[in-house]
């Protein structure tokens, strides 16, 4: 790949990174249809630039082991098309719209591992995430003291309609406690985007990899992400607040984060909160309050589901997760097609809906829509990825940083998966389509590097290693 080239695609790169949290907003829209969505204008330029050096012969060819799965993965979507003879237009447009997105996160999957990255551009592309989690952070934190003051800006008329309802922020209030959101449509999808870089980042600060990846400044590293676990936890998001509590415990007991300073560390996040939650009563901030409410909320709910006031979406996300279960076990194998729950009652009764909540269970819509052609698909998607990155992270020594970095990102992977579970619609979303992407390019660049080892350095794995593909293990080893 020519110098120019590379770094075009570099700086591409880096602005689709900046972008991708800004999916909610568009430059043109018919209807609720976001038609030139900021994300996607991204995506656009990246995209094309891949193909403008394909024709040119300035970029390589060089597809990512795991690309068949994406292949699959559309075929089986394309197919699911087959429920929809004889359907309305309505119908039609919203597969159609989704169809595109999907389109568009596959193009991007299959562009980002044409990127040859030496270790400084690498290390660029890691600060840029690191950054733009960071300028959601603040932005959050101004949205905790703005909104309670109706301070200009705190909340966001979002110009792509069609991911909220009434084109506008939603987030609860309670005792003088606002839930921050960011840039995004509400606090939930905040708190989950910003538990990914948490992890990641977390991982790479833990092991003391920060210098080597980061900025050269550990303190500057450390007030960086804490800004985001701040952020993250001020989301009010009782699942990132969860998947973050349970990574925690499981990263410690494999050794992702060393144990011997966990111990130290989560005495330290117990004492900042002991500080911080006193400091917000006294500014007449609830957040504790709010947390409480939301806890006991939860516990009742899981007790007596119809018999207490609704202060949480448990029992709504169980009920209409059992109901897409439902919906699948009618339509097991191509299910009733990418994007068409929503025209379904909950008996699936053939006729149009005017509406259709969401089912905030991304791998039981994955279900219901695409059978279990699709849900297999990305199972061996996730699952290639997460060994693969396991694999290689054994070929380096522990201390080097590209050991942190595969070790990190597997987790990533793996915790993005799980989280599925309590967000919507996380299988066409391109922040989940991008770690994966990302994922990939990783698994590319670091064999690259085992085979440039010594051979006397090389374990016995590298021929697995270098093989098209690596199906997922039965014994797994997460850390060192």
């Amino acid at each position: 790949m020519k110098s120019r080239s590379s770094s075009l695609l570099l700086w591409l790169l880096i602005i689709y990174i900046f972008a991708l949290p800004f999916n909610g907003f568009s430059l043109l829209n018919i209807g609720n249809r976001g038609l030139l969505r900021v994300d996607w204008l991204g995506a656009g330029l990246l995209v094309g630039s891949v193909i403008l050096g394909l024709l040119t012969k300035r970029v390589e060819l060089r597809p990512s082991p795991n690309s068949k799965f994406v292949f699959i993965y559309i075929l089986i979507a394309t197919l699911s098309s087959i429920n929809l003879w004889n359907s309305k237009m309505v119908r039609l447009l919203d597969f159609g719209t989704k169809y595109l997105q999907l389109i568009i996160v596959a193009l991007v999957f299959f562009v980002l591992v044409f990127l040859e990255l030496n270790d400084e551009d690498m290390k660029k592309v890691l600060r840029a995430w690191f950054l733009s989690s960071f300028l959601q952070s603040v932005y959050g934190l101004y949205q905790l003291v703005g909104r309670p003051l109706n301070l200009p800006f705190t909340t966001l008329e979002l110009t792509n309609t069609s991911v909220a309802r009434f084109g506008i922020q939603s987030y609860r209030t309670f005792s003088g406690f606002s839930q921050i959101s960011g840039f995004f449509k509400e606090p939930g999808w905040l708190g989950i985007y910003l538990l990914s870089s948490v992890i990641l980042f977390g991982v790479i600060i833990l092991n003391k990899q920060d210098t080597k990846v980061l900025f050269s400044s550990r303190p500057r590293n450390w007030v960086i992400w804490g800004t985001q676990i701040v952020a993250m936890l001020l989301t009010g998001s009782l699942g990132a607040l969860g998947f973050f509590v349970v990574a925690l415990v499981v990263m410690t007991l494999f050794r992702a984060i060393p144990r011997s300073k966990m111990i130290n560390y989560f005495i330290l996040i117990v004492f900042l909160m002991g500080l911080a939650i006193p400091i917000l009563q006294v500014l007449q901030i609830g957040y504790w309050d709010f947390i409480q409410v939301r806890l006991w909320g939860l516990y009742y709910n899981m007790l007596d589901p119809y018999g207490t006031p609704e202060v949480t979406s448990y029992q709504n996300r169980l009920d209409n997760s059992l109901r897409a279960l439902d919906v699948w076990v009618k339509h097991p194998v191509l299910g009733v097609g990418l994007n068409q729950i929503r025209y379904s009652d909950w008996q699936y009764v053939e006729e149009e809906q005017t509406g259709g909540a969401s089912v905030n269970n991304g791998w039981a819509t994955l279900l219901a829509e695409l059978g279990v052609m699709g849900f297999i698909a990305i199972l061996l998607l996730v699952g290639a990825t997460i060994n693969q990155l396991r694999l290689l992270a054994r070929q380096f020594a522990d201390d080097d940083w590209w050991h942190v970095l595969l070790v990190s990102m597997m987790w990533v992977v793996l915790i993005e998966a799980v989280s599925t579970l309590t967000t919507f619609n996380l299988m066409i979303h391109p922040l989940r389509w991008f770690t994966l992407a990302f994922a990939n390019l990783l698994i590319i660049e670091a064999r690259k590097r085992v085979k440039k080892m010594p051979v006397e350095v090389a374990s016995a794995d590298q021929k697995t290693l270098m093989a098209p593909s690596a199906t997922p293990a039965a014994n797994i080893t997460f850390g060192k």
